[in-house]
């Protein structure tokens, strides 16, 4: 007997998550399915309500290695004890399939606390009904706390910001990008393999020089190129599309930020305009209209000339690194970072006020205004000027010492 979380496209394009039985594999479970369609369908996306299935998935999990089943305790207002919970959230800590005890990370945990905690206050109310007298709340609420207690320290933030903001390219995956992107368009030839591997370079350049997410970029669609023969600079436009009924990916790829313009190279505008000239035209299946994705399956099959989904990017990425012992080490966010580590050394040259930098930032990145992120990034600077100043002190005081001794 196993559980298995399936998600669902509906005909208005919504997209939706449910727990399965294996041994009942027709029917979804009722209370994780009512859950699903009370609380987490309106005003949250999908990829956050899938998350949130499989820390339920996992609560069951646990309850049927434990023996207990929860309905039928809950009916008789016997909920959670202490021992109960700590047990659940050890278990809700651990990595899947993990074999040794190892766990997922601190910020998780605490994620997958607050779900279990939210999920099984709102399940004690659904059972209990009509019999909740003020002591039964008060034993579903101290079961409630009794999990958020469970909540594992977050560690430093400033610690946090700093290691994001230090994130970039390392010199040798840079230098090799480059390369990669100059040559890519003389080496293309008029086979699949060849075509996709054109498709993922383009795709690279992108995060590369306009810092989007990988759910943005694979977002992309006809209408959001602009090649720049109408008189405008070359450019992608990331355009919100959640639960899109034109896209048939169930993991829909989807902008997390604000929708916006970016600027691209001539050089990168060309190579798309190629490839959608020359290489996707020729794909069977594929969309021409508007609202179309620019990056799409190129080998036979079901999913021929459809957009690209987020698992058949990464593999590829990951047979490119296999290839390019240049590129290990590289990740699509990774790109992101960089971007940003590029942006500030831009905007130092172009001599940025903080403020002005921060917007331009936040616009770029496609977060709101005033963005803690973006905060963290202007700090960089800052902290590389200290580092020189104090390494300028640092010097000073050794040649300072060294007269003093060589005096005496």
């Amino acid at each position: 007997m196993s559980l298995k979380v399936k998600s669902f496209i509906a005909k208005n394009g919504e997209r939706f998550t449910q727990i399965y039985d294996t041994d009942f594999p027709g029917f979804p479970l009722f209370h994780p399915t009512l859950y699903c369609a009370l609380e987490l369908r309106n005003g949250i996306k999908h990829k956050t309500q899938k998350t949130r299935m499989y820390v339920i998935k996992k609560i069951i999990e646990w309850s049927r290695g434990m023996q207990i089943v929860i309905d039928t305790r809950f009916e008789r207002l016997h909920f959670l004890t202490k021992a109960e919970c700590r047990s659940l959230v050890n278990y809700l800590a651990l990595k899947k399939n993990s074999k040794n005890g190892d766990t997922i990370c601190n910020s998780k945990i605490n994620e997958a606390i607050l779900v279990a905690a939210k999920y099984l206050h709102w399940l004690a109310y659904v059972i209990c009904g009509v019999y909740l007298s003020d002591s039964t709340k008060d034993l579903i609420s101290l079961m409630e706390t009794e999990i958020l207690r469970q909540k594992r320290k977050k560690g430093s933030s400033a610690a946090a910001s700093r290691k994001i903001v230090a994130k970039k390219l390392v010199e040798r995956i840079e230098t090799e990008l480059k390369l990669i992107f100059t040559n890519s368009l003389f080496s293309i030839k008029k086979n699949a393999v060849s075509e996709i591997h054109f498709r993922n370079i383009i795709c690279l350049q992108i995060l590369y020089e306009t810092g989007m997410r990988l759910g943005e970029l694979l977002s992309l669609q006809l209408s959001s190129f602009d090649n720049g023969t109408g008189g405008n600079e070359p450019s992608l436009s990331v355009i919100r599309s959640h639960d899109s009924p034109n896209d048939d990916r169930v993991d829909q790829p989807t902008p997390k930020t604000l929708e916006r313009t970016l600027a691209i190279s001539e050089d990168l505008s060309n190579k798309i305009t190629y490839y959608l000239d020359s290489v996707r035209q020729h794909i069977p299946n594929v969309g021409f209209a508007s609202e179309d994705f620019i990056f799409v399956n190129h080998i036979r099959g079901r999913r021929q000339g459809k957009a690209v989904q987020y698992s058949a990017f990464e593999n590829s990425i990951a047979r490119l690194k296999v290839k390019n012992k240049n590129l290990r080490g590289m990740h699509p966010h990774l790109l992101r970072h960089h971007w940003n580590y590029l942006f500030s050394l831009e905007a130092e040259k172009l001599g940025y006020a903080e403020e002005k930098e921060r917007a331009t930032r936040e616009y770029c990145m496609g977060w709101a205004d005033n963005s803690a992120q973006s905060a963290r990034y202007n700090l960089r600077k800052i902290q590389e000027d200290a580092m020189v100043i104090g390494r300028k002190i640092a010097n000073d005081t050794k040649r300072s010492g060294l007269q003093k001794i060589a005096t005496t």
